[in-house]
């Protein structure tokens, strides 16, 4: 698939922005915090740009769930 869109999502409480966004880092992807007003809030951005395989967004998945899991 080609996407070209940006996908704002809100963290669980008690996980901090920037300590996921850098663990996410380490594991291969590079996540924003919001933009605007929304810079205070817990919440992350990731660019879904260019062509993107179904097991792309399944590794994804993978990876945020054992990140937020901890």
């Amino acid at each position: 698939m080609n996407s070209n869109t940006v996908t704002s999502v809100f963290l669980p409480e008690g996980i901090d922005v920037a300590d996921f966004i850098d663990e996410m880092e380490e594991n291969g992807y590079v996540l924003y915090p919001g933009k605007g007003h929304f810079f205070d809030e817990n919440m992350f951005q990731v660019a879904n740009m260019g062509w993107l395989t179904e097991e792309d967004c399944h590794q994804l998945l993978r990876v945020l769930a054992r990140v937020i899991g901890k």
